[in-house]
């Protein structure tokens, strides 16, 4: 009850495909140091970053250390393990779209809702809330889930602002989709965005007006993307794949349009710290460590500075 629904459904995820089926006949307290790094050597052949393995690794690790502060398990057999050891130095290398790659792709999907609108076709303004989607992910930077969370109520025209105050997390158990708050108390923030953007969310806004019977933009039920309920993870990747593939784009993923969004402002020079307020990072250490090799010639600068003197 004091985690998120996608960390939960994360932790579960790792229980059941990298643990239980390593230790499931175990008693736990049968479990013994020399296991658990036997289970280490089973899951680097799995090849998975090594982020992954040590988020795995955690979960693990958490479920023992719950034995010893609650069911009296004598010692935590994972911490003298360690995590696992990153032998690859490199960064992964981010995968982004420049504007005219975006412009590319928004140029597409703008003809397919046109199409779409052209056949009369039921609840046009859900297509054009993909494309609205989209742009908000590329010229606000948001995460998926808080842009899909957005509702009307949360767009200022007049301030020309959006307020994060939520994320949707998507097949939970329960329920299809939940309103959770976003990843971190940084993410919970305002943020200005562009007349470019403005634009696109006033015609959505008219479209509403004009599209759905008993609309309320100040009413905190409607979604700025979906309508009554937020747009569908699957039709979300289908459009943009789909989209991306017509436009003869290169592949990325959806999270990659918030990589776009941080490449577009770095080689504008723009202030790292204002980016990562805009983006919702907790510490601005996170923002350059993910983007400060985009900076164009900062290495050039330094050292005709050096030369200069």
């Amino acid at each position: 009850t004091e985690i998120k629904f996608t960390t939960l459904g994360k932790t579960e995820m790792n229980q059941r495909l990298y643990i239980l089926p390593y230790f499931a006949k175990k008693n736990i307290d049968e479990i013994t140091t020399k296991d658990v790094q036997r289970w280490k050597l089973e899951i680097e052949k799995k090849g998975l970053a090594h982020q992954t393995k040590n988020n795995i690794f955690s979960s693990l690790r958490a479920v023992l250390g719950f034995g010893v502060k609650f069911h009296s398990l004598p010692t935590n057999p994972a911490i003298a393990c360690g995590n696992f050891v990153n032998k690859e130095y490199k960064k992964d290398k981010l995968n982004y779209w420049t504007l005219e790659e975006f412009t590319l792709f928004n140029n597409q999907l703008k003809d397919f809702c046109i199409k779409k609108e052209k056949n009369n076709d039921i609840d046009t303004f859900i297509y054009w809330g993909y494309y609205t989607l989209f742009n908000i992910l590329f010229y606000a930077g948001l995460r998926k889930g808080e842009a899909q969370a957005l509702k009307w109520a949360d767009y200022d025209p007049i301030t020309k602002t959006l307020s994060v105050t939520k994320s949707i997390a998507q097949k939970q158990k329960d329920a299809p989709w939940v309103i959770t708050t976003p990843k971190n108390r940084s993410s919970v923030r305002t943020i200005k965005i562009s007349n470019k953007l403005c634009t696109i969310l006033n015609e959505q806004l008219e479209r509403y007006r004009d599209k759905v019977y008993l609309f309320d933009e100040k009413d905190p039920t409607w979604f700025i993307c979906g309508g009554l309920e937020p747009l569908r993870n699957t039709s979300v990747e289908n459009i943009f794949k789909d989209n991306t593939t017509a436009a003869n784009l290169k592949t990325i993923r959806i999270h990659d349009l918030r990589h776009s969004f941080a490449s577009l402002l770095v080689n504008g020079g723009i202030d790292i710290k204002i980016i990562a307020e805009l983006m919702g990072h907790a510490k601005v250490d996170l923002t350059w460590n993910l983007y400060s090799h985009l900076y164009p010639n900062a290495q050039d600068k330094a050292t005709s500075y050096i030369d200069s003197l």
